[in-house]
């Protein structure tokens, strides 16, 4: 049997610190579900089971040409302030 640890009086956590470590426990897991729940969310608009699915190699296509007008204009807009 294991001999216990004596923790002294300033190692010991109060109610309150029992409850603040309990809740901020909950609030990492519940941000995990949520994060989670948003990656799941973001893959179903590709899923072959959505009837609206997005085709990837379309939208990822989409995506690039955003991006690259964006870097056009960007870069207007710092020729414009030389």
């Amino acid at each position: 049997m294991k001999k216990k640890e004596k923790v002294s009086k300033s190692e010991k956590l109060t109610f309150d610190e029992v409850l603040e470590n309990r809740d901020s426990e909950r609030n990492d897991l519940i941000n995990s579900i949520i994060h989670y729940t948003n990656i799941i969310d973001d893959l179903w608009s590709y899923h072959p089971d959505n009837p609206q699915h997005l085709l990837f190699m379309d939208y990822y296509n989409e995506m690039m040409l955003k991006k690259e007008d964006l870097e056009v204009e960007l870069e207007k807009m710092d020729l414009k302030e030389k």
